[in-house]
This record gives structure tokens, C-alpha cells and sequence, in this order.
């Protein structure tokens, strides 16, 4: 799942939910990155 996750909210988790179904596995990936506005 690629994304920005901030915040992270219930349209996330149904999102999770459904690819889990859908494959079996989940892979979420995040960084920080210094500079960026939150939000």
C-alpha cells in the first residue's frame, strides 16, 4: 500500500482490510522526510 497515511483514518483501515482479503499480505512503507510541510 502506498501512501501518505497522515493521518491515518478508517478509509485507511478498510483499504488495509480489503488487500489483505484480496492477497493475503500487506506490505506498508513509510519515511520521514525532514522539510515537509505535515499535513
Amino acid at each position: 500500500m502506498l501512501g501518505r497515511w497522515q493521518p491515518w483514518h478508517d478509509g485507511h483501515t478498510e483499504l488495509f482490510k480489503k488487500a489483505l482479503k484480496k492477497t493475503g499480505q500487506v506490505c506498508i512503507m513509510f519515511r520521514d522526510v525532514d522539510g515537509v510541510d505535515a499535513g
